[in-house]
């Protein structure tokens, strides 16, 4: 309840300049925040392996790339990436103008991001940086 109230006060008062700035940069400076460090032990100590923290974070991005390559290559596009009906359809409860969710609109910046192509395919050089292709 706070956190909803919290929310429709904090996105109705802070200028859009900052709002915007803020969740282009907060992924960036929150994997740098967490620690995570108690994973890449983990999996350390499972495994036997001696990763850094970097090296663990590339390996689930090699994870993640390679399965979009191989769903891509099975059949999965662009118009498979998509989220339920009520976050398309449905605003948001806190929100008076029950503004939806632009996914549409939020793609092209994130398969940029991810290093996809338009068509949300990994892309050669994407594939090549993480050595799988």
């Amino acid at each position: 309840v706070y956190a909803a109230i919290l929310e429709t006060i904090l996105f109705k008062y802070t200028p859009s300049i900052i709002l915007r700035t803020a969740t282009h940069f907060l992924p960036k400076i929150a994997v740098l925040l967490v620690d995570f460090s108690i994973y890449t032990k983990l999996y350390n100590a499972v495994t036997g392996a001696r990763l850094t923290n970097a090296r663990f974070l590339e390996a689930g991005e090699r994870i993640h790339i390679l399965e979009r390559y191989m769903n891509t290559r099975e059949g999965i596009t662009h118009k498979d990436d998509t989220l339920p009906d009520r976050l398309l359809n449905e605003g948001r409860a806190s929100d008076p103008q029950k503004k939806k969710v632009p996914v549409k609109r939020m793609l092209p910046k994130y398969y940029r991001i991810r290093g996809y192509d338009d068509q949300g395919i990994p892309t050669p050089e994407t594939l090549k940086r993480l050595d799988i292709c």
